[in-house]
């Protein structure tokens, strides 16, 4: 029995000493967590009006010109996918899917003007398309 209590007491002294071990190492080398209070508060409108919000309105100064875009090959009107024509300048996701149902209802562009049939498509953005799409036939 004496052997018994002994190894008790072993077994004891070494989970003292391996838990005072673990807790001289968190105080020694693991850093100290510092909590922060996270506050809720109701804005009143008042304060809400003071934060200020984006413009509903964004527009350019007087005078500004974009720079023009290099296109080194004209977009063919009747062969162009979505991607293509989007790289048009105005000509957006939805302008594009107009001109390809367009061309897929009518038929192939026969002029560059036909492209002023699809809506959405006025004067002014045929005037910037113009020298930069073609009508060439498809292969």
């Amino acid at each position: 029995m004496d052997q018994d209590a002994r190894q008790v007491r072993w077994l004891l002294a070494v989970a003292i000493i391996l838990c005072a071990l673990m807790i001289g190492y968190n105080v020694l080398f693991v850093p100290q967590v510092t909590l922060t209070a996270v506050v809720k508060t109701d804005l009143s409108s008042a304060a809400q009006a003071a934060v200020p919000s984006a413009p509903d309105d964004v527009s350019q100064p007087e005078g500004y010109e974009p720079e023009p875009v290099e296109q080194t090959a004209l977009v063919n009107l009747n062969t162009a996918d979505a991607e293509e024509l989007e790289t048009l300048p105005g000509i957006g996701p939805a302008t594009a899917q107009k001109i390809i149902a367009y061309r897929e209802s009518v038929g192939a562009f026969q002029s560059t003007e036909e492209l002023m049939q699809v809506g959405g498509i006025g004067e002014k953005t045929f005037e910037k398309l113009k020298e930069l799409v073609t009508v060439e036939a498809a292969e």
